[in-house]
């Protein structure tokens, strides 16, 4: 592709959306270089961080000039390896010098919003699916399968490649007064979670 450089900066990670007609990758290239037509210069063209970008390409595959993704996505970590589903946007993270995005341990997922070619609403994606390891390549695929990269304890080399199965678990409780006797008589009962607020009506066994 026109903005690819073998000694200039680095081009990795491409993410091909078809839907969009975008080609997302990650670069150490310097902001001020996504112009090819200043690669003439003797100036660096890169930086120690990675940033997320994105060329638009036609049906004869001519591609735009880099774009670089907001602040919402790219920080003064390195977000790389860059992945969009329907509505939803996955990159992964490190904090480097203590910063970034929010962390659970060394480079982590992160779940945005898309709509119409914005990506806004960054959380990370917390525990299981990141560790206390380096967690990245976040993959979801047409049938439902959904895969990670991690070199978190219990893999068999360096960096492992984990297929991620959904849990469902049931939580009983009832609620007792005083005295120990189940309360029936009929309210309504909040989980509350770091996420979200779940209501659960009781029924007649509290």
């Amino acid at each position: 592709v026109p903005f690819n450089d073998s000694i200039g900066y680095a081009v990795m990670h491409p993410f091909v959306d078809e839907e969009a007609k975008r080609l997302y990758f990650t670069t150490n290239m310097d902001p001020a270089w996504s112009d090819s037509t200043k690669k003439a210069s003797k100036q660096p063209k890169y930086k120690e961080d990675f940033d997320i970008y994105y060329a638009e390409y036609d049906e004869n595959m001519v591609f735009s000039a880099p774009v670089r993704l907001s602040d919402q996505v790219n920080t003064a970590g390195s977000e790389t390896h860059p992945f969009r589903k329907d509505d939803k946007f996955y990159f992964s993270s490190k904090q480097i010098d203590g910063e970034g995005h929010p962390t659970v341990g060394g480079m982590d997922v992160y779940e945005a919003s898309y709509s119409n070619g914005t990506i806004s609403n960054v959380q990370n994606m917390g525990i299981p699916v990141n560790s206390l390891g380096d967690d990245f390549a976040y993959r979801v695929m047409d049938n439902g399968e959904t895969y990670l990269s991690s070199n978190r304890d219990g893999g068999q080399g360096l960096d492992d490649i984990y297929l991620i199965a959904e849990q469902y678990k049931q939580f009983v409780a009832r609620v007792i007064d005083c005295e120990g006797a189940v309360v029936t008589d009929s309210y309504l009962a909040t989980l509350q979670d770091k996420t979200q607020n779940l209501q659960v009506p009781t029924d007649r066994k509290g």
